[in-house]
């Protein structure tokens, strides 16, 4: 069995536990698993494997939902079993605590990250406002003194 077998094998595998864990109504662990993936990933693997849905899904009709080509889906569906898969090589079997701990991990991970990004746009933002307000200040100021020096020549056009 070469890599790209074992690793379809493994994609395999994770995908099955996640069909099984839907069987038994067990939305934790098919919960707990999509957190890896991103939020397009999840999608098109809940339409086309039926995980919290009353059936299954075909390409076509999961691209018409999502607005995407048939082949896009495709791509996402790959993307996201090639991510499944590392997870069982990496962590170990969908729905076992490794996984479990280090899907919390990654949870943290992420909210650290989005966390983090709140604060820096936060900032930019500051700055941007205060960038304008000087701004602003300064043209102000160029515009008091240009009223000031027209004041000076009309006072001085009087005088002679």
């Amino acid at each position: 069995m070469d890599v790209l077998d074992q690793a379809a094998e493994r994609a395999r595998q994770a995908l099955a536990t996640l069909s099984a864990a839907n069987e038994r109504g067990d939305s934790a662990t098919i919960d707990t698993t999509l957190l890896l993936l991103s939020a397009q990933e999840e999608d098109v693997v809940r339409y086309r494997y039926g995980l919290g849905r009353p059936r299954l899904e075909t390409l076509r009709e999961i691209g018409e939902i999502m607005g995407l080509s048939r082949q896009r889906v495709s791509q996402i569906e790959h993307k996201a079993q090639r991510r499944l898969s590392w997870l069982v090589r990496a962590v170990g079997p969908v729905g076992s605590p490794a996984v479990a701990r280090y899907v919390i991990d990654m949870r943290e991970r992420r909210a650290e990250a989005e966390r983090l990004r709140r604060t820096r746009v936060e900032q930019q933002e500051a700055t941007r406002a205060r960038r304008r307000q000087e701004k602003a200040e300064r043209e102000e100021a160029a515009r008091a003194k240009a009223r000031t020096k027209a004041w000076q020549r009309k006072i001085q056009a009087a005088e002679v």
